[in-house]
């Protein structure tokens, strides 16, 4: 086993401490790349949320959309309530000329008999 020398193993540790400090300078330029891209993508994520916000505007809440399907199955109600009014009042009217054309069958008929 051969001595080292003072010389010797001051350029070992000299070597040693410029592999740390290139270590050190690696993992900061690292960090700073993993900063970048964080912030990169943090910029990106503000954007969709102030684009969301945005376009929810667009949007009604829910308690405004339970309202108008309220205000609209009250109103399909009183138009099918309507129709079936004008439904039975027309089936009214339709037995009315059922009955008006029996009897003037009956008249004219009795007529032709009669004569």
């Amino acid at each position: 086993m051969t001595d080292t020398t003072p010389r010797e193993l001051q350029l070992m540790i000299e070597a040693l401490d410029r592999r740390i400090d290139e270590r050190f300078i690696a993992m900061d330029k690292a960090l700073c790349l993993q900063a970048s891209t964080y912030d990169s993508r943090l910029h990106g994520l503000n954007d969709i949320q102030n684009k969301m916000r945005e376009e929810r505007l667009h949007f009604m809440s829910k308690e405004m959309s339970d309202q108008k399907w309220s205000e609209f199955y009250t109103w399909q109600r009183q138009i099918e309530a309507k129709i079936s009014a004008s439904y039975g009042a027309a089936t009214g009217v339709k037995n009315s000329w059922g009955v008006l054309v029996a009897v003037v069958t009956i008249l004219v008929s009795a007529f032709f008999h009669f004569k």
